[in-house]
């Protein structure tokens, strides 16, 4: 379902929860189609879709897929009506995770975080029931420390989910709490590693120097 939402941002997501609250066989896509979306653009996601996961699936999805041929749609109902058999102990399980998140370990990682978590939500018999106050408040728990700490700090006056998302989305991009991708500290920050003295040594620090400035350059820098 992320992937969809990724390629057809605007009807994706729509059309699988669709699907998959559809009854009875989806023969016609053309008849199937919501009022409010395209035709060819419904057409078109659906034989993306079938396109997507014939490189996902295998062993019964493969023989549900070949089955359907290039009905995507049709192929979302059965996957769904087969597999995602949900309980009641399962919708209390998405719940928890929704309000008890795990929290990125770097900020390389806190993008994918964010959007598996709004996909959680998605999926919600009702997904109303983490409403926009409850979601920017939950936000910052999907950040490092360092991010989260930020946040606390800089967003005090900023309560809407967008606002705290775009302000995520600045730090990561500006690489204000550093570089995306280079944090490997715990809780996502970036460890003060000392400077790499090796070819300097070697190039022209005199040997009876050597200790004294291994010592001045393992310092923690400010």
């Amino acid at each position: 379902m992320t992937l969809a939402r990724l390629a057809h941002p605007r009807i994706g997501h729509k059309l699988l929860k669709a699907a998959a609250a559809h009854t009875s066989t989806i023969d016609d896509v053309q008849l199937f189609t919501p009022a409010d979306i395209p035709y060819e653009d419904e057409d078109e996601f659906s034989t993306d879709l079938v396109s997507t996961l014939g490189f996902l699936v295998e062993g019964e999805t493969n023989d549900m897929l070949c089955n359907c041929q290039e009905n995507g749609l049709e192929l979302w109902r059965r996957l769904e009506a087969r597999f995602n058999h949900k309980t009641k102990s399962r919708t209390l399980n998405d719940m928890n995770s929704i309000l008890n998140p795990d929290a990125a370990k770097m900020l390389g990682e806190v993008m994918g975080t964010i959007e598996r978590w709004e996909e959680r939500i998605s999926r919600l018999d009702d997904p109303n029931q983490i409403n926009p106050t409850m979601k920017a408040a939950l936000l910052g728990r999907l950040c490092p420390k360092k991010l989260r700490d930020h946040i606390e700090l800089h967003m005090s006056d900023k309560h809407t989910y967008h606002e705290i998302k775009d302000e995520i989305i600045r730090v990561l991009d500006t690489g204000l709490l550093g570089k995306v991708g280079s944090d490997k500290g715990e809780g996502g920050d970036k460890v003060n590693a000392p400077m790499e003295i090796d070819p300097l040594i070697n190039d022209w620090v005199p040997a009876e120097h050597v200790p004294y400035l291994q010592g001045l350059l393992l310092l923690p820098h400010v």
